[in-house]
């Protein structure tokens, strides 16, 4: 994580922050072009992986997408919930910043309508069934 080293710069903008409300944020650092710092990233993840779950509806429950994503976002949840430190949170997920994490969310749950549109899980017209055994 990268920090703020100008002088008296660092004080300023905590004091700017605390005045707003927001806490910690100068004390890190996304360090990735075009990631924001999220003052309030558990409250963004919480909010994101509700509206995935509730995304997730319009795909068949025994679609492997939708089981997988559920799997993973449960997951991501339960420790977006376990662990209130957010370079905590960062260690245990293992995916780096929790602007990337937050990023991730935002981008499968885009991806949720089109999947449910494309349907990978039916079979095309004209296609025999193959039967595959998944070993977990």
């Amino acid at each position: 994580m990268l920090r703020a080293v100008a002088t008296g710069a660092t004080s300023r903008v905590a004091a700017a922050a605390a005045a707003r409300g927001v806490r910690r944020v100068t004390d890190r650092v996304s360090g990735h072009a075009g990631l924001k710092l999220d003052p309030h990233p558990h409250e963004t993840l919480r909010g994101l992986y509700a509206e995935t779950t509730a995304a997730l509806q319009a795909i068949p429950p025994t679609a492997a997408y939708r089981v997988n994503v559920e799997k993973v976002t449960a997951h991501r949840l339960g420790v977006v919930n376990a662990t209130p430190d957010v370079r905590a949170l960062e260690a245990k997920l293992g995916l780096g910043a929790v602007e990337e994490v937050i990023a991730a969310a935002q981008a499968e749950l885009k991806l949720i309508p089109a999947m449910a549109e494309w349907a990978p899980w039916e079979l095309p017209a004209g296609h025999a069934k193959v039967d595959v055994t998944l070993v977990e």
